[in-house]
């Protein structure tokens, strides 16, 4: 149950070779939508040697909602028309350094600017999906992303790991940057056919002004499971808003399939 990138799920196998997982999450408190409205994340690994691991994820949101009440910006008024929209996010990839017996491993990585600002109700569904990930959604933006991460080793029954990750997401239409700080705490239980677990993660903007240090500190708490112990790993995943991130985002379910080889 030790785990993989934040720009992937930080739950996402770490102690095999090869890993493809796949995430579909919901919003529990968007009434709007129809049941097919989330967002899927496929993420995979694949070792390229002893020490490196290559890294990607494919990011995609959906949002169908039939006779919505929305406010229209070109004509400065609410209107009311049926909402159908779908968006590939921001693809991510990088590189993962892990010693095999150390407790410390770093990661590096970029994601490529694909969301434009013509889907904004889809690609607000797969922001609020999860906080850490919320830059797979960020339109017209180049993220580069890093990580240093502290952990249990593989083959601890009882798991834990602390991660920190500086972005530096970068506005291509407007030119201009910003520093933000991923992080996550996390533990967890492992047996051969069962891994569960709990983390507190959430995103850090320390650089702006003009807010309090908690309006700016978005924090969420997850929980974790899956289940098997043969290649195909079927889990749930759960994500509850806390403080501030509880004013703009609802508690989210997620069902999860993992392949590992």
């Amino acid at each position: 149950m030790s785990r993989q990138a934040s720009a992937q799920s930080i739950w996402m196998a770490r102690e095999v070779k090869h890993a493809v997982m796949v995430e579909f999450i919901l919003p529990a408190g968007n009434d709007n939508a129809d049941a097919l409205s989330g967002a899927l994340f496929v993420s995979g690994r694949t070792a390229l040697s002893r020490s490196l691991t290559f890294v990607g994820q494919v990011p995609f949101a959906r949002y169908s909602a039939p006779g919505m009440v929305f406010y229209n910006y070109t004509i400065y008024d609410f209107v009311t028309a049926d909402v159908d929209e779908s968006v590939v996010g921001n693809i991510y990839l990088g590189i993962e350094g892990t010693p095999a017996t150390s407790r410390i491993f770093g990661e590096g990585g970029v994601r490529l600017p694909l969301v434009s600002d013509n889907k904004p109700f889809a690609a607000s569904m797969g922001s609020d999906a999860d906080l850490r990930r919320l830059q797979a959604f960020s339109p017209n933006t180049v993220c580069i992303e890093s990580a240093v991460n502290v952990r249990s080793l593989p083959d601890s029954k009882v798991m834990y790991r602390l991660r920190i990750s500086p972005i530096l997401e970068f506005d291509t239409d407007r030119s201009k940057s910003q520093v933000v700080t991923n992080f996550s705490g996390q533990v967890g239980y492992q047996q051969p056919s069962l891994r569960l677990g709990a983390a507190i993660s959430g995103r850090a903007d320390i650089a702006s002004s003009g807010y309090s240090i908690l309006d700016r500190n978005l924090v969420q708490l997850e929980f974790h499971s899956d289940f098997l112990s043969g290649p195909l790993r079927p889990g749930i995943d759960v994500r509850v808003p806390l403080g501030t991130w509880s004013e703009s985002a609802d508690t989210v379910v997620g069902a999860n399939l993992t392949w590992v080889r």
